[in-house]
């Protein structure tokens, strides 16, 4: 950093460098601008990456930014936006708060609005006044070269976050925010691949306070480091959930615009939150622990890596034992298996199947055994759905009378908002009531499946106190998961802790 607003009388620009740059040895002399920063110029990136880490190691800098063009501002997203796309991105923010507010569920681990920003900025939500920096020059090298608008000249931004935080302090003020923000979030691959920590800056830094920088020569050429490095390819469980987040604002504001064309008013209806006072004796279902805490999968910690055993379909549909001690080695695995079958339909629809089920199940505190019996049930479900036209209008309905017995079709609430099918067998459905509720209820031992969601319907909001917590578990397993799964519907709930309310569609 140069001595940004020193008077010339005081120190001459040779003096300048000696200070900034004592000891570092092959550091190239850089030019002073008129801005008052520090500019070197190099040939391309990679020379770029490596003055960046020699001045790193040498103390100088701790914090970089690429920018595919020199002569663009530094300046976050929402900076860059006309006022109208800034009330819009507030929109889009706020929206995107009050679910995660109402998500406690699902995304328990963001719990302050940096977090949330965060989230925000590094999933694509809106715009935000975070200005991404990171740890890692080849990091900020990828990020100036990639993506189109490139100018002739590249630049790295060089940060001392030491001696800039007291300064961007006396800087702030109700109408000007710059500080910096490190956030811990366990699901945010993204900024922990990219070893991130943000800057806030509520407006274009370089009119307060230009940062040094390496500028380069674009050359067109690929960066180093793989595009998985920076964004990670396999999704985390806080990406799943804003995909959820993301598609359920978007059928809602589909839902608004249909009903202001039409005239029509929307109205959304909530769900009770308390069970009716005849309810009173029956136990609650209790919410384990592990579940509220969330998962904290940090990208560290995970493996990446394909896949090296590959499974025939037969040996999914049957050998739950050896798939159960593949899980327990895979654990922490984004990828868990390979499908191997001749007809590459067969194969390419299974594969997707299972990385679903893999992917909504794995980051939640369920055992191997659970895992196994919820893919395995997902293998033998895919046979009878492979030549059922989903797209038809028809419901599932027809596969369930082929392959249950006694079915019947039941919606439930998620968490978040937005809701989820399956098909499951009456028999099932009746056995995962508690005794208690059973009784209530005056359901005999063999009552139908219609019946039961008969009896479940003035209690509709309320019918999740009606269901032994491990039974229902159970039935998740081995019918509702792997019948959303099979069945594409979107969102999924992989939990009966991520669900409010269970009855008839």
């Amino acid at each position: 950093m140069a001595q940004h607003g020193m008077a010339d009388a005081d120190f001459t620009p040779d003096d300048l460098l000696v200070k900034a740059f004592l000891g570092l040895e092959g550091v190239p002399r850089p030019r002073m601008t008129p801005g008052g920063f520090f500019e070197f110029d190099v040939a391309d990136v990679e020379a770029a990456v490596a003055l960046a880490q020699r001045l790193k190691d040498g103390g100088r800098y701790t914090h970089f930014r690429g920018q595919c063009d020199a002569a663009w501002s530094v300046r976050s997203s929402f900076a860059r936006r006309s006022v109208e796309e800034r009330a819009a991105a507030n929109a889009a923010f706020d929206a995107f708060r009050r679910w995660v507010r109402s998500s406690a569920e699902l995304v328990p681990y963001l719990a302050h609005d940096d977090q949330i920003i965060a989230a925000a900025q590094h999933h694509g939500v809106c715009p935000t006044t975070f200005l991404d920096l990171t740890e890692d020059p080849e990091v900020a090298g990828w990020f100036a070269t990639d993506g189109e608008g490139k100018g002739a000249q590249g630049a790295l931004y060089l940060i001392d976050r030491a001696q800039l935080e007291p300064v961007f302090e006396g800087f702030s003020s109700d109408d000007l925010i710059l500080r910096f923000v490190e956030v811990d979030v366990p699901n945010l691959w993204r900024l922990q691949a990219q070893s991130g920590i943000f800057l806030e800056c509520t407006t274009d830094l370089d009119r307060i306070w230009p940062l040094d920088r390496i500028v380069f020569r674009q050359d067109g050429g690929p960066s180093r480091l793989d595009r998985a490095r920076i964004y990670p390819a396999d999704r985390s469980q806080l990406e799943q959930m804003i995909d959820q987040h993301q598609l359920l604002k978007r059928r809602e504001d589909t839902m608004a615009e249909l009903a202001s064309d039409s005239g029509a008013q929307f109205i959304q209806i909530e769900a009770p939150d308390t069970a009716p006072p005849e309810f009173d004796a029956v136990r609650p279902r209790d919410r384990a622990e592990a579940w509220a805490a969330g998962p904290d999968e940090r990208w560290d910690r995970i493996d990446a890596d394909a896949p090296d055993e590959r499974w025939t379909p037969a040996a999914l549909r049957e050998d739950t034992g050896a798939l159960e001690q593949l899980i327990e080695r895979r654990r922490s695995a984004t990828r868990l298996l390979g499908v191997d079958d001749s007809d590459a339909r067969v194969r390419d629809r299974l594969q997707a199947l299972v990385d679903r089920t893999w992917a909504g199940m794995r980051p939640y505190p369920y055992d191997a055994a659970a895992i196994a019996r919820a893919i395995t049930a997902v293998a033998r479900l895919e046979a009878p759905f492979r030549d059922y036209d989903l797209g038809a209008g028809n419901g599932t309905m027809p596969v369930a009378l082929t392959v249950l017995a006694d079915p019947v079709e039941i919606e439930f609430g998620i968490a978040g908002g937005g809701a989820s099918r399956a098909c499951v067998s009456g028999a099932r459905l009746l056995r995962a009531l508690s005794a208690d509720a059973r009784e209530h209820l005056k359901l005999s031992p063999d009552a139908t499946g219609d019946t039961v969601l008969t009896r479940l319907a003035p209690y509709w909001g309320a019918t999740l106190s009606c269901f032994d917590p491990g039974r229902l578990d159970g039935l998740f397993l081995d019918e509702i998961i792997p019948w959303q799964v099979v069945s594409k519907r979107d969102p999924i709930a992989f939990s009966p802790h991520h669900i409010k309310t269970l009855g008839r569609p």
